[in-house]
């Protein structure tokens, strides 16, 4: 009887013990890119799982990162985030490559949503976007891309061997 209580207390601990990293199957981020009718400005928001931007932050460099819960992390984290993005995050409009700017990161539940903006001319004709973030860690990781422009919507998908969306908006 107490062979069986160790057991099933060992076998319960191992259980629990595993992080939401290791039960965690699904590897998709989602972007949203929306620019107002007439407008220089364009809003980029991205929304990851905090655990697997936290761990892309962290592997991308480990001597910046500083560990925190996760309502506080964004603000301590904020330059390397900033870099991070620089390097997995790009937009090309009209055959321009556009200056992200960070504006702001949320969390919400187990998502952070993470929101650039970008000053860009007012009327589009394309946009490229290369969103491969996560991919570097996560090679099955997709990044699901919705652009809003002009009271139209158009969808695409990045991934580690795709990371670029192409957008034709004529």
């Amino acid at each position: 009887m107490r062979e069986s209580l160790v057991l099933l207390l060992l076998m319960g601990s191992v259980f629990l013990g595993r992080t939401a990293e290791a039960w965690h199957s699904l590897y998709i981020g989602m972007m949203e890119v929306v620019h107002a009718p007439g407008s220089k400005e364009t809003v980029v928001r991205v929304r990851v799982f905090q655990d697997d931007l936290r761990s892309a932050v962290r592997a991308f460099s480990p001597s910046a990162y500083q560990a925190a819960e996760p309502e506080k992390w964004p603000s301590l984290n904020q330059g390397v985030l900033q870099s991070y993005f620089g390097r997995h995050l790009s937009l090309t409009i009209n055959s321009k490559k556009a200056a992200l700017k960070w504006h702001s990161t949320r969390l919400e539940g187990e998502v952070y949503w993470v929101e650039f903006r970008v000053q860009s001319a007012v009327s589009w004709k394309s946009l490229d976007i290369r969103a491969d973030f996560l991919t570097e860690l996560f090679p099955d990781q997709s990044n699901v891309v919705q652009v809003e422009s002009n009271g139209r919507k158009w969808f695409s998908r990045t991934s580690g061997a795709v990371p670029t969306a192409q957008f034709r908006l004529y």
